[in-house]
């Protein structure tokens, strides 16, 4: 059965599934997702997995793009917690914005 690549819209029979979890909603990216919902036993909580049906290139392209952003350093402009701040001058007086 030949399927449709998610991103790039290759259609073929050797598709990859990129699953993806990080307590964040990643639908806000704007990337078409499909969301499945993993219960462990003796938990209560069901844990949302995103997932998408990619080609082998396309695969590739994420990890490389997933060592990148691993192994390069942290943007200054972000606190201990990951939130964005910028520099704002009010009156003369910088401080930061969040």
């Amino acid at each position: 059965m030949s399927e449709k690549c998610q991103r790039c819209g290759e259609v073929g029979q050797n598709m990859r599934t990129l699953h993806l979890s990080c307590l964040y909603d990643l639908m806000e990216l704007g990337i078409p997702f499909d969301i499945v919902y993993l219960q462990s036993v003796g938990i209560a909580v069901k844990h949302r997995i995103y997932t998408l049906r990619v080609c082998k290139g396309c695969r590739a392209e994420w990890l490389q793009s997933v060592k990148q952003w691993f192994n390069t350093p942290r943007a200054d402009n972000l606190d201990s917690n990951g939130i964005v701040t910028r520099p704002v001058s009010e009156y003369g007086v910088e401080d930061d914005i969040t």
